[in-house]
């Protein structure tokens, strides 16, 4: 998993490119990825086209600051608590060596769930959605 987040604010309406923890939205907090790193790790396959899970859960509350969490930690204690969720695939590779650009696609995407218009009203402002990106 490249990246962890939990508790973002419904009211947050996207995360500006390059985010730092410091910088994230009010209440959202970050959890432990592959690298044993609270932060973000960008895609760096080795060879091939790899895929990249984008998965967003909309809960019925705000979980507790929980340290540097594990996914396992964190999924269970959404447990119970999930309205609705969604779920984006990306895809990237390595260009050649000669070409050194990287190749990246959002269009392989498949929506398991979408949100629906109805949940702002139900989610209150100080609860939210959770964010992982793997």
């Amino acid at each position: 998993m490249h990246w962890m987040l939990y508790n973002i604010p419904p009211t947050a309406t996207g995360l500006p490119e390059g985010v730092a923890g410091r910088a994230l939205p009010g209440g959202a907090l970050e959890g432990t990825n592959d690298w044993q790193r609270t932060a973000y790790g960008g895609p760096c396959p080795t060879v091939g086209r790899h895929r990249y899970f984008h998965k967003l859960y909309a809960l019925d509350t705000v979980l507790p600051d929980l340290g540097r969490l594990s996914k396992a930690v964190l999924e269970k204690a959404m447990k119970g608590h999930v309205l609705t969720h969604t779920e984006l695939l990306g895809t990237y590779q390595k260009r050649s060596a000669a070409s050194h650009a990287p190749r990246t696609s959002m269009l392989g995407h498949r929506v398991l769930r979408r949100l629906p218009a109805s949940i702002n009203g139900a989610v209150r402002p100080e609860r939210g959605p959770v964010g992982d990106s793997r």
